[in-house]
This record gives structure tokens, C-alpha cells and sequence, in this order.
């Protein structure tokens, strides 16, 4: 009945050293027919977009603000990304004394195979990176602003971001939104999303065949506490 009623409701509203991971997926692919809008908002599609997770490591656990809200957004990508097959970076900034990935996320990213995306073709040709992890003011942001001198749009999941502190984590996301998203898909820009947004955006339609999965996904307990959206 709640996938029923997901489906009905869905159908209506139609420079840092680190260690960087790229992985490639398997699984099924969601054609994209529909044509680009008019909108400033990019069309996204399975087949223009990559999933970035930066830095969500062991150390950070115990100083960063809502940090369980930062793992479970990225256990959506990690899970969506087979389903649409959709590659995903996993960066990690100074391992050695920041810790790995933390082991939330780390089985996840096992079951992915690896692939130089980075250096292939087609990562250029994604033009869209969906970004979760920390810290908004310094890896994240410094990272949106390369990505977008670069000409790439950047999704930032504000339900997946965060910092050690609240106020640089409002500051950074507000410096980033004032960047805007040119309606020029050949320019970078930066658009404050969510998670589960990003996710039916990429659905297209209630009818796709991987609707059933995402919804799934979708469901996964949240956090007691989630990040709030800085206004």
C-alpha cells in the first residue's frame, strides 16, 4: 500500500592530498527519452551523472554535526548506484591518520568493481556530480569550486553535508548556492538538493522498472536526528 501510494503521488508531480576510489557498476539502466527543459535545473539521468563521496571517514565520527544523517545519504548513493548503474568516487583525505571510509559504508563499496573513471571518457562526459560528505567548508566546498571552474554541475545533498560546526556548515552552503546554475549546460553551477530528491529525479517516471528498488532504498531507517536545511 505505501509503495501504492509513493507511486500515485510520484505520477502527480511528474587541492588536498587524499586517497580517491572509483568504481563502476552493474546492473539495470533507466533510458533517458524525455528531452532537456527549459528549467535552470538540469535534467538529470543515470547515464550524465556520478556520485561523489568525499571523506566520510572513521576520525570524524565523534566531531562532525549530524554525522549519521552524512552516512546514511551516502548508503543511498552507495545502494542506488548498481540500480541505476551510476559510477561513484569515494575520496579519503590522509588515511593514514584520519582513518578509511567507516565500515557503514566500506561493504557497500566492496561490492563495487573498480574502474579508472577518473581517466576514461566517459567520467567527462558526466556532467552532473551528485556530492555527499564533509567538510562543507574546506573539502567540499574547495572541491564544488573546482568541479564548477571545470564546467561541472554539482548536486549538493544537504541532507548528506555537514562540518564540525553548524555555522560553518550554514556559511559554506550558503556561499555555494550563490553560485547558481547557469541554464547553460555547458557551464558549471551548483544546485542544493536532497538525497531522496536526487533519487526520483532520476527515476524520471513512476513506471520505471527500477522504481521498486529505489523505493526500497527510499525506506531505509533515518537517522534519529537529520541535518537541518540552512535557511
Amino acid at each position: 500500500k505505501e509503495e501504492r501510494e509513493m507511486r500515485r503521488a510520484f505520477r502527480a508531480v511528474g587541492g588536498l592530498k587524499r586517497r580517491v576510489r572509483c568504481y563502476s557498476t552493474e546492473a539495470v539502466s533507466v533510458s533517458n527519452t524525455e528531452k532537456q527543459n527549459a528549467f535552470d535545473i538540469p535534467r538529470l539521468s543515470p547515464d550524465n551523472c556520478v556520485f561523489f563521496i568525499c571523506d566520510v571517514q572513521k576520525r570524524f565520527r565523534s566531531i562532525i554535526k549530524g554525522f549519521p544523517s552524512v552516512i546514511h545519504s551516502s548508503e543511498m548513493l552507495l545502494r542506488a548506484s548498481p540500480v541505476f548503474n551510476v559510477p561513484v568516487i569515494v575520496t579519503e583525505q590522509y588515511p593514514r591518520s584520519l582513518g578509511h571510509t567507516v565500515p557503514e559504508l566500506e561493504a557497500l563499496i566492496q561490492q563495487h568493481p573498480i574502474n579508472s573513471l577518473l581517466s576514461s571518457p566517459s567520467f567527462s562526459s558526466r556532467r552532473n556530480v551528485i556530492m555527499s560528505g564533509i567538510e562543507a567548508h574546506v573539502c567540499i566546498l574547495q572541491t564544488t569550486l573546482s568541479l564548477v571552474k571545470n564546467n561541472y554541475k554539482v548536486h549538493l545533498l544537504a541532507d548528506g553535508i555537514s562540518s564540525t560546526r553548524w555555522s560553518e556548515r550554514a556559511i559554506a552552503l550558503d556561499r555555494l548556492k550563490q553560485i547558481g546554475n547557469p541554464s547553460d549546460d555547458s557551464k558549471g553551477g551548483v544546485i542544493i538538493s536532497s538525497t531522496e530528491s536526487i533519487l526520483f529525479q532520476l527515476l524520471h517516471d513512476a513506471k520505471s522498472p527500477s522504481f521498486k528498488k529505489i523505493f526500497e532504498i527510499i525506506k531505509l531507517q533515518r537517522p534519529p536526528e537529520e541535518l537541518p536545511y540552512p535557511m
